[in-house]
């Protein structure tokens, strides 16, 4: 109803001509009026109708003009939206390099406490092919091979391992990296004890040497070993789908490097060519080698001398230190 009132109301001009056109038309007809009056009505009737159609042109007009004036300024904002659109493609192209630069930093995973542990046991359960690079590879011989080889008999497949670390034979080298691990963290040795701290890196890559050879033997782990004669703050432990970077405990950041990332790749390049640029350790086909669950000292001396590490310049007491950093090593993470 209310609708229909509405119509009525706007369309107030064109009812009034209709209601007196008829009412008077009647009136005519039953001549109850006279003929001036009739006429009279009919050019009133007239001049209402000329309004109204009049009234309807000018609303057609200015709803023309409202409509062309919209469309002008639709023009005119799409115009500036393709304006700025093309300063925003400019952009794009000398902002490209930046936008370069943050990928690359996007592909680096800061790791930091108990994360780094979570890192490398997240690694360990997924991997068929793990590399180390480093100095001696204390975390290496005490959880990454120990956790491989378990994984290797659950699994019942080899996994490769190849492994990169300071040569022990160079005590020069040794005893840089010594010095310098103990310029940036002296509590490690706070005295030298007249062997030189040279030595204890010694002793712990020929424990890494040994422990390699036993995991060798003793578990489906296929384990390739190089000795480096540079040495780096830096470790790397690389496998499936990411390079892990650690410079000293937990107590230091780790980085983590997705495998489809090009600096996953290019670390890689480094450690293969590394690898081979290193003096290659033979732990496999030494037949008279067979050492025992816990091996003697005797035994010991044998396999290195077997490996053209000889230890004759070194003591049963540094013999029995080799023997138990390899058995039984100390966990830098505590993990």
């Amino acid at each position: 109803m209310r609708r229909w009132l509405a119509r009525i109301k706007d369309q107030a001009d064109a009812v009034i001509a209709l209601i007196l056109a008829v009412v008077f038309s009647v009136l005519g007809v039953l001549e109850a009026v006279p003929g001036d009056v009739i006429n009279n009505t009919i050019l009133v009737t007239l001049a209402v109708l000329a309004f109204s159609l009049l009234r309807d042109r000018w609303r057609k007009q200015e709803t023309g003009e409202t409509a062309l004036r919209r469309f002008s300024e639709l023009i005119g904002d799409l115009d500036d939206s393709l304006y700025e659109l093309r300063e925003v493609r400019q952009l794009g192209g000398e902002m490209a390099p930046v936008y370069g630069l943050l990928r690359g930093l996007a592909e680096v995973e800061v790791l930091a406490g108990p994360a780094i542990s979570r890192a490398f046991s997240e690694a360990r359960r997924s991997c068929d092919f793990w590399e180390f690079k480093g100095g001696t590879g204390t975390y290496l011989r005490a959880k990454t091979l120990p956790e491989l080889a378990r994984l290797s008999r659950l699994r019942n497949r080899p996994i490769r391992i190849r492994v990169d670390i300071l040569d022990p034979a160079d005590f020069e080298l040794c005893d840089a990296y010594a010095r310098y691990q103990q310029q940036i963290a002296h509590e490690l040795w706070p005295q030298d004890n007249g062997e030189g701290v040279g030595k204890r890196i010694q002793l712990n890559c020929f424990a890494t040497v040994l422990s390699a050879f036993r995991y060798n033997q003793r578990s489906p782990l296929d384990i390739e070993l190089s000795l480096s004669s540079v040495w780096s703050n830096q470790r790397f432990d690389r496998y499936n789908d990411h390079l892990l970077i650690t410079v000293r405990d937990k107590g230091w950041p780790a980085y983590r490097i997705r495998s489809n990332a090009k600096l996953y790749a290019d670390y890689s390049t480094h450690l293969s060519v590394s690898f081979r640029q290193a003096r290659a350790v033979r732990l496999s086909g030494l037949g008279d080698s067979v050492l025992a669950e816990i091996p003697s000292t005797a035994e010991i001396r044998q396999l290195f001398d077997q490996l053209h590490l000889p230890l004759h310049s070194y003591t049963d007491h540094d013999i029995a230190h080799i023997r138990r950093q390899a058995l039984t090593p100390t966990n830098p993470y505590g993990d």
